[in-house]
């Protein structure tokens, strides 16, 4: 096989955070979100909204506040990082 990638299991998950975010209204959510800034990436994923970042500048503070200030309480605040399965796919796409 062809080596993609090596090093740390640490370092080669700390390209990105991911946020899932929901509410009573995701489709207001995301919205809203599309807003805000710093984000890379914005997607629905089952009842939830992912928000991706770069690694380390997801503030689950911000976003909160952010929503709150336009209207959204949120249902759903959760800052995950991805799993080995999932980037295993991405590195071999």
């Amino acid at each position: 096989g062809n080596l993609v990638t090596y090093g740390n299991v640490n370092e080669i998950f700390l390209h990105e955070d991911i946020v899932q975010v929901a509410a009573r209204d995701n489709n207001m959510l995301k919205q809203i979100l599309t807003s805000y800034a710093g984000y890379t990436k914005l997607e629905e994923v089952e009842q939830n909204i992912e928000i991706s970042f770069p690694a380390g500048l997801a503030r689950l503070d911000e976003i909160n506040a952010f929503c709150f200030e336009k209207g959204i309480s949120l249902s759903h605040l959760q800052l995950r990082k991805k799993s080995l399965e999932t980037k295993f796919f991405e590195l071999t796409n």
